[in-house]
């Protein structure tokens, strides 16, 4: 008879989980979203792990985020999949005044995108948004306010 290849057994939201040997749980896998907005988007606590961009946007987007308390252990990904405002703004992550933290920005309220490609992901400790920025190239202006 073959051995189980499972060392413990136990069950998440209806969906029975199996470690194997090596501590996996190779039944689970994670789900990303993916969303596009093309108007300015309050931010949910249920949409994290959300990746946003602007894909249809005439304009601008603004991506407000919820109080980094209400926010607490969520993450999100905003990229600039179209140039709308050339030089100027595709998207904006936008938060409570103050509770931002961006680069060389301890107390920030916004982030900006200036170019496609670039990317923002912030994820909230309970008391601010913390922030880190991915780019496609070495010139990407990010604007912190």
């Amino acid at each position: 008879m073959p051995q189980n290849p499972y060392s413990s057994v136990g069950s998440m939201v209806g969906h029975t989980l199996g470690v194997d040997a090596d501590g996996c749980i190779p039944s689970l896998a994670m789900k990303v979203r993916y969303a596009s907005k093309a108007a300015s988007y309050a931010v949910l606590a249920a949409d994290s792990g959300t990746h946003f961009d602007n894909t249809g946007a005439a304009g601008v987007v603004t991506f407000t985020l919820p109080t980094a308390a209400l926010g607490i252990g969520c993450e999100y990904w905003f990229t600039s999949a179209i140039e709308t405002n050339p030089g100027t703004a595709d998207i904006i992550v936008a938060a409570t005044a103050g509770e931002l933290v961006a680069y060389n920005d301890l107390t920030a309220d916004s982030i900006t995108i200036v170019v496609p490609g670039a990317t923002v992901h912030v994820w909230s400790n309970g008391t601010k948004w913390l922030s880190g920025v991915a780019i496609s190239k070495i010139d990407v202006a990010i604007t912190v306010a």
